[in-house]
C-alpha cells in the first residue's frame, strides 16, 4: 500500500522537541516533510525531511514582517503544488494570520489535521474563542494528549467526538544526556521548571515554604528554572521570595535553561512540582517522567488523569500553598521503597501510553479516519 504523503509545520522544531520524537516514529508510516523553523542547528539527525524554511525573526520591524510573509508564501506554493494527502498543523506563530491561510489551502490537501496542545492560549483573549472555533470547525481532525482536552472541544467548542483522536504526549527519551551523574549532596532537590507565567503557580510553591516544619526547611532546597518575561508575568518572585523568609531555600534561576542544564537539573531532582493553577498539557511532566522524577501536582484534572489520580506522585489541593507544604514533607521523610513504587508505575506508565510509538500510531489513525 502507499504510504501518505504528509506535510507537518511546526514552527517550534528544533528548539522544542516533541515534533522530533512523534515524527521519528511517524515517518516510519507515512512519507513525511516537516517545515520548521529556519534556523538549521537541529542538535540531532532526523530520519524524516526536514524543510527549514518558516519565519525565526527579522533585524528591524520591516525586516522581521517581510521575512514572516515570505515564509508563509513559500509554505503556500508548497501545499498547492506538493499534493500532499495530509496537512497537519503543529503550531502558530501569528494564529491569525495562519489559520486564514490554512482554510484557504484547506482544498489542496486531502485532509487538514491540527494538534491541540492548548484548547485556548494561555493568556486567554476575547477574540481567541471565536478565532480558534473557526479553525477547530475547518479541520478535519483534531488530535489532544488526553481526555480533559477532549471534552473541552466538546463542550466548549461544539466539535463531535468523532472528529477528535487523542494521541498521548511521549516522553523525551531520545534527549536524554547519558553522561550525566547526580552530584553529592545531602539536601532533597525540589525543582519547578519552564517558562515563567502566572498560571503556573510559581507564587503557591514559594508561599508553601512558610509551613515547612524547621526540620524539613534544613532539608530541602528548591529551584525554579525558568526564563521570565514580564509582558507574560510581571510578578516579583524575587520580592516575594525574601517576604516568605526563602532566601536559603529557594534559588530562582531566571534565564533561558540550556539542554545541557536542563538534563542535570531533572538528573539532580527527587521531585518536581507543578504547581499549575490550570493547564491542558504539560510537557515538564513528562520532561519529569522521562528522568523517572516522581512529581508533586495540583489537583486539576489533566494531572489527575497523566498522573493516573496520583500513582506517580503526590497530589495537591490546587491554590493551596498549606496542603503542597504537607506533601513536600511527606515527599521529604518518604521511604525508599514508596518513592520506588512512583518510578515503577513511571516506567509502566511510559511503557503503554506515554511512547512515541504508540502516539504515532494514534496519530496515523487520525490521518487515515
Amino acid at each position: 500500500m502507499k504510504k501518505l504523503k504528509v506535510l507537518m509545520v511546526d514552527y517550534a522544531l528544533p528548539r522544542n522537541k516533541y515534533a522530533h520524537g512523534l515524527c521519528t516514529e511517524l515517518c516510519k508510516k507515512v512519507e513525511l516533510q516537516v517545515a520548521c523553523d529556519s534556523r538549521k542547528e537541529v542538535g540531532f539527525e532526523p530520519t524524516y525531511t526536514v524543510i527549514p524554511m518558516l519565519y525565526n525573526g527579522g533585524k528591524n520591524k520591516y525586516g522581521a514582517l517581510f521575512a514572516y510573509f515570505l515564509s508563509n508564501f513559500k509554505l503556500a506554493a508548497m501545499v498547492v503544488t506538493g499534493r500532499y494527502d495530509v496537512l497537519h498543523v503543529q503550531t502558530f506563530k501569528k494564529p491569525s494570520y495562519e489559520i486564514a491561510l490554512y482554510k484557504k489551502l484547506h482544498p489542496f490537501v486531502g485532509k487538514m489535521v491540527h494538534t491541540v496542545h492548548n484548547v485556548l492560549p494561555h493568556e486567554e483573549k476575547d477574540e481567541n474563542h471565536k478565532l480558534y472555533k473557526s479553525f477547530y470547525d475547518a479541520c478535519d481532525e483534531l488530535i489532544v494528549h488526553n481526555e480533559y482536552s477532549k471534552q473541552l472541544l466538546i463542550d466548549v467548542f461544539g466539535i463531535t467526538s468523532d472528529k477528535i483522536t487523542i494521541a498521548a504526549h511521549g516522553v523525551y527519551s531520545t534527549h536524554v544526556a547519558s553522561d550525566i551523574e547526580k552530584s553529592d549532596r545531602e539536601k532533597f532537590t525540589v525543582l519547578l521548571f519552564g517558562k515563567v507565567r502566572k498560571y503556573k503557580g510559581i507564587d503557591v510553591l514559594i508561599k508553601s515554604v512558610q509551613y515547612l516544619s524547621e526540620e524539613a526547611k534544613k532539608k530541602i532546597r528548591i529551584i525554579i528554572a525558568g526564563e521570565q518575561f514580564k509582558d507574560l508575568d510581571d510578578t516579583d518572585y524575587e520580592a516575594l521570595i525574601q517576604e516568605c523568609k526563602a532566601e536559603s531555600i529557594i534559588e530562582f534561576r531566571n534565564r533561558r535553561i540550556s539542554d545541557q542544564e536542563k538534563a542535570q537539573l531533572f538528573t539532580e531532582a527527587d521531585v518536581c512540582v507543578c504547581p499549575y493553577r490550570v493547564i491542558f498539557g504539560s510537557g515538564v511532566l513528562l520532561e519529569s517522567y522521562t528522568y523517572k522524577c516522581p512529581v508533586i501536582v495540583s489537583d486539576v484534572p489533566v494531572f489527575c488523569e497523566e498522573t493516573d489520580n496520583g500513582k506517580t506522585g503526590l497530589i495537591f489541593k490546587n491554590e493551596d500553598p498549606k496542603d503542597l507544604a504537607e506533601k513536600l514533607e511527606r515527599m521529604v521523610w518518604m521511604n525508599s521503597e514508596e518513592r520506588k513504587k512512583f518510578i515503577t508505575n513511571i516506567n509502566s506508565l511510559v511503557e503503554t501510553k506515554y511512547n512515541w510509538k504508540s502516539s504515532a500510531q494514534k496519530t496515523l489513525q487520525a490521518y487515515q479516519k
